[in-house]
């Protein structure tokens, strides 16, 4: 029998490829995921505008509803339950009359926060007699 020799195997991955590989892979699934966090984002951004708009809507409808020379409330607060959680929304009501006992413009300002953002929503109507 003669000496064995040793193989020597050069096939495969050595420890830094796979390392390097990794790395890779990390960052590309590290920008997926801030990806999908800013869809989440904008997703629960735009649901709550969407709530802006009907609490609006509701409170307007509410007014035009009253009798003709009814008081409004002029600052109120609405709670709404959304899937991010409950969000509040401070509503301002104005009228002003156009034509005396005959119209009246009615003036709904939502305003809301999002995070480090705030805006309103306004609506107005014209009612008459």
């Amino acid at each position: 029998m003669g000496k064995l020799k040793l193989m020597q195997n050069n096939e495969g991955f050595t420890l830094i490829e796979v390392v390097v590989a990794f790395a890779i892979i990390l960052i590309g699934l590290l920008g997926l995921l801030e990806g999908v966090n800013i869809a989440l984002k904008q997703n629960s951004n735009n649901q709550q505008r969407e709530e802006v708009v009907r609490v609006a809507e509701q409170v307007m409808n509410n007014m035009r509803t009253r009798a003709f020379p009814a008081v409004f409330s002029p600052i109120t607060t609405v709670k709404s339950t959304l899937k991010m959680g409950t969000a509040t929304y401070l509503v301002l009501r104005t009228s002003q009359v156009i034509t005396a006992d005959v119209s009246e413009r009615y003036n709904v300002d939502v305003h809301w926060r999002y995070g480090n953002y705030s805006a309103t929503h306004s609506i107005s109507s014209v009612r008459g007699k």
